[in-house]
Parts: C-alpha cells; sequence; structure tokens
C-alpha cells in the first residue's frame, strides 16, 4: 500500500463490507485508498459493474485478488432432514460463488486490462 495501492472491496452485502472496516483502517494507515461496494461475483451483469465502477472511480485496474466465497459446515448429526434439504437448495449458490466466480469476474478485467496495454 505505501506505493499508492488502492483497494476495492467488494461484498453481496453490506455487513460482510462492515466486517472488513479494521482492514479498511490498516490500508489506510500503510498509505493506501480503499472503498467498498456492493456486488456479486457469482453474476456477469454484476461483476461487469464491478470493473467498471473501479475503472471508472481509479482510471484503471490492474489486478484482481478473489478471495470470495460461502462456507456452511455443520454436522449432519447435528442438524435436521429439513436443514439439509436447504442446504442442497443453497448449494446452486454457492457454486457460483465458489466455483464460477473467480471466472465471472476475471472476464470483464480481462476485457479491460487488453484495453489499457
Amino acid at each position: 500500500m505505501a506505493e499508492g495501492g488502492i483497494v476495492t472491496a467488494v461484498d453481496i452485502n453490506e455487513d460482510g463490507l462492515k466486517a472488513g472496516a479494521k482492514q479498511a483502517e490498516k490500508i489506510a494507515a500503510a498509505g493506501g485508498r480503499h472503498s467498498f461496494m456492493v456486488g456479486s461475483v457469482s453474476s456477469e451483469e454484476s461483476a461487469k459493474k464491478i470493473v467498471q465502477n473501479v475503472v471508472d472511480q481509479e482510471g484503471r485496474l490492474d489486478a484482481l485478488i478473489n478471495v470470495a466465497g460461502i462456507l456452511r459446515s455443520k454436522k449432519t448429526t447435528e442438524t435436521s432432514l429439513e436443514g439439509i434439504v436447504k442446504l442442497f437448495l443453497f448449494f446452486d449458490r454457492i457454486q457460483h460463488c465458489n466455483l464460477n466466480g473467480g471466472q465471472t469476474l476475471s472476464l470483464p478485467l480481462s476485457f479491460t486490462l487488453r484495453l489499457s496495454v
């Protein structure tokens, strides 16, 4: 961050962004800048908006570090059959974020990087 780094944190909801406030303070203390944005790496439309918003605000986007993921952990012996069914219904959302999210966000970024060269 001391070299002028700018970090944009993205989360699907504002509560997740609030959890990153302490990290943002560290970024600022190191001489960097930060911003927050609500968005979903699971959605192509949202991914395009995320990349475009960063480019519009900062003039460019040089790198992507994707740490998005959904974790639901519960022992099957500690839940009901209804809870297990809900987990399987939620599985599609988990897959879109954890498996597809990196690619979904990387695609619009690759076009932006290509245009900036």
